[in-house]
């Protein structure tokens, strides 16, 4: 896991969340993760139906 919070404390894009603070408990981790404000990735996929090809090009934009 720690191997992992490194990874995720280095990356650095628009599209991915940025890491604030990461808390270690007893047997669990806290990541404290910036907040993003808008609708939940769940709650616009199910807005519509999206085709295959509509997918695909959501995916494209967000992973670019």
């Amino acid at each position: 896991m720690i191997k992992e919070i490194k990874i995720l404390n280095d990356l650095k894009h628009p599209n991915i969340v940025k890491l604030n603070e990461v808390f270690e408990g007893d047997s669990s981790f806290y990541l404290i993760q910036e907040f993003i404000p808008g609708d939940t990735l769940r709650r616009f996929m199910k807005q519509k139906r999206y085709s295959n090809p509509e997918i695909i090009e959501i995916i494209r934009v967000y992973c670019k």
